[in-house]
Formats: C-alpha cells, sequence, structure tokens
C-alpha cells in the first residue's frame, strides 16, 4: 500500500518537512561524504546502486565503513531535508549527489499501523509506505 507525504507524516504524528532548493554553501563534501551544513548530518554522497529490503538496508548501513563508522539508514524525516522541489528525475541537488539513482529510497521510519516502512521517491521526492520485503536503494546517514 502507498501513501502520500502529507498522509504519511501525519500518520507519525509530525508535520512534514519542506523541501526546498539548497541554497549555496549548504553541502561541503570531503572524501565521498556530503555534510549538511544546516542540519550537520553527513551523507553517503554516492549510494550504493544494489536494492536491498528494509532490513538488509540497515544491515548494509550498520557495516559502511565511509571516513570511519556510525552509519545508519535515514529517518524519513532526515532524508526529506535533501529532496530538492525545484528538481526532478531526481530531486536532488546533483552537484552534491551525483548519480543518484531516480526511484525510491529506504528510510528507517515505520508506519505504525501496519509495520509497513516508509520510503522517499526520488523522482518527485514524496515519501509513501511499502512492505518491509521491497527492494529500494538506500543512502546512509550519520
Amino acid at each position: 500500500m502507498l501513501l502520500a507525504v502529507g498522509l504519511a507524516t501525519a500518520a507519525l504524528g509530525v508535520a512534514a518537512p519542506s523541501p526546498a532548493t539548497a541554497p549555496a554553501g549548504r553541502y561541503s563534501i570531503a572524501a565521498g561524504v556530503v555534510t549538511d551544513t544546516q542540519s550537520g548530518l553527513k551523507w553517503q554522497q554516492a549510494h550504493d546502486t544494489a536494492t536491498r529490503d528494509f532490513n538488509a538496508a540497515a544491515a548494509f548501513c550498520a557495516s559502511l565503513n565511509l571516513g570511519g563508522s556510525g552509519w545508519r539508514v535515514p529517518s524519513v524525516k532526515e532524508l526529506l531535508t535533501i529532496v530538492d522541489d525545484s528538481k526532478q528525475n531526481p530531486s536532488i541537488d546533483t552537484a552534491a549527489f551525483p548519480s543518484t539513482s531516480v526511484g525510491f529510497f529506504w528510510t528507517s521510519s515505520k508506519y505504525a499501523k501496519t509495520g509497513d516502512g516508509y520510503y522517499v521517491d526520488f523522482r518527485w521526492g514524496d515519501s509513501y509506505y511499502s512492505a518491509t520485503t521491497t527492494k529500494y536503494y538506500v543512502r546512509c546517514v550519520k
């Protein structure tokens, strides 16, 4: 079952973050890691091109050693912070995140009523939820 971002975040009991065009200087990049200067989050610059189910995505991030350990799957709120709603296909700053696949990326958030996992669609920048056995991309964060 799919659910649009407004309803999805309402189900989590939080307001939807507002994706926006990244202002100049928002991201700094070093050795394959993108630091968001607004949030302080560090992102995997080039996501792995394999698709994984919800649990395998978590295991992949936990084992990632890119400039150190401590990587994890981002929450839906965190992943939506790197959506650039001024762009489509993909809806992300491609200078900071080149080669981003146009597709779906897992988050660590789950829909409480069903146990399904939330993901973000980087074609348009919306979030939905799906069965955790479905295979999507993952971009790790710390």
